[in-house]
């Protein structure tokens, strides 16, 4: 660990994420399902695909309009 590390408990982190994408108008399953892609990759030391860049990529393009908060999902099967 770095010096200049900042730990955050996975957890209270996880529910931050969900807490800031439904206030900006996402919808609880999506935010949730966002905030577990991201707390994975961090906790995997992915940390460009992690909470790095949080705010400003999901959360305030949200809030502007520049994200579709609310995209039809369609899981397919495997094969």
């Amino acid at each position: 660990m770095n010096e200049e590390d900042i730990r955050v408990d996975a957890e209270k982190l996880y529910f931050l994420g969900v807490r800031a994408l439904t206030k900006v108008g996402v919808p609880d399953q999506h935010a949730r399902m966002t905030a577990d892609v991201l707390i994975a990759a961090d906790l995997r030391g992915i940390e460009s695909h992690g909470f790095a860049r949080f705010a400003d990529f999901y959360v305030y393009r949200a809030r502007d309009g520049k994200l579709d908060r609310d995209v039809a999902l369609k899981i397919l099967p495997d094969g």
